[in-house]
């Protein structure tokens, strides 16, 4: 399922080194907007998110801003509203959790004036 190959990922990625973690982020992100079910992959991926330590989960995080950075806008605004969609199916403190961290994340490129998340 979804959430078992995610988790796996998530935890490898979270403990390579840092340009293989963006590597393997930027991959997974780069084709999630054009997939079937992309939004229930990113319920998938927000769920397994939220189980990950805290220094995990920021870490990813932080991969994820700083690959969605260096793609077109159609592409992180795609990604963008997937997640912000995903997390609407979550209880509101996980939601606020790992918005906070996003935003917290995102570069000025990222944001106009606004949350990203």
């Amino acid at each position: 399922t979804w959430p078992d190959l995610l988790r796996e990922e998530a935890v490898w990625w979270a403990e390579a080194a840092d340009a293989e973690a963006r590597r393997r982020v930027g991959g997974f992100l780069d084709g999630l907007p054009d997939q079937a079910r992309a939004l229930d992959v990113t319920v998938a991926w927000v769920g397994v998110l939220l189980e990950l330590p805290p220094a995990a989960l920021d870490r990813l995080v932080r991969a994820c801003v700083d690959v969605l950075a260096d793609r077109p806008a159609g592409r992180r605004e795609a990604v963008r509203h997937l997640l912000d969609r995903a997390l609407a199916q979550f209880p509101l403190p996980q939601w606020q959790r790992l918005a906070a961290l996003f935003n917290a994340a995102a570069t000025p490129a990222l944001v106009d004036d606004e949350p990203w998340l």
